[in-house]
């Protein structure tokens, strides 16, 4: 996705100054330790499993039913010339339904936890902490390209 934060950034921007940054801390303790990788895994297993399945490949109990399949979150780093686009994950769970997204819903309007600020490249960014740990989640779960190992 051009522009990576994109989609993210302004909204979380925006709530950020209404709530005047008060929920705002450093984004310490949310690398992707086991407990944040765990608290990912619950938050996947809860809001996303039932769709792209336990094991995110895409095949969730509800996927047969869809229009649209769900993708194999796996292969997503594979899909991008090995890259785990983090940014773009984060935007795609937060966004709303579109036509490039599918019938997958919508999250920004739920209670996404805490804002953090992350900082990468020397900016800091507004990130709620459950996308953050359902990102760390996928990107754990990421098989390598074929042909690599």
């Amino acid at each position: 996705m051009p522009g990576g934060l994109s989609k993210l950034s302004i909204p979380a921007l925006a709530c950020a100054l209404v709530t005047g940054c008060a929920a705002l801390n450093n984004g310490a303790g949310l690398e992707p330790d086991p407990e944040n990788l765990a608290y990912g895994r619950a938050l996947y297993t809860e809001n996303c499993a039932v769709c792209h399945g336990a094991k995110a490949d895409g095949l969730g109990p509800h996927a047969a039913n869809l229009d649209r399949p769900p993708p194999n979150l796996t292969l997503l780093a594979a899909r991008n010339n090995g890259t785990f686009d983090q940014d773009y994950v984060m935007s795609t769970i937060f966004a709303s339904p579109s036509e490039e997204i599918g019938p997958m819903p919508a999250f920004a309007h739920r209670d996404l936890g805490p804002l953090i600020v992350v900082e990468r490249d020397g900016l800091g960014t507004p990130v709620f902490t459950d996308l953050l740990a359902i990102a760390n989640y996928l990107e754990s779960l990421q098989v390598p390209p074929a042909g690599e190992s």
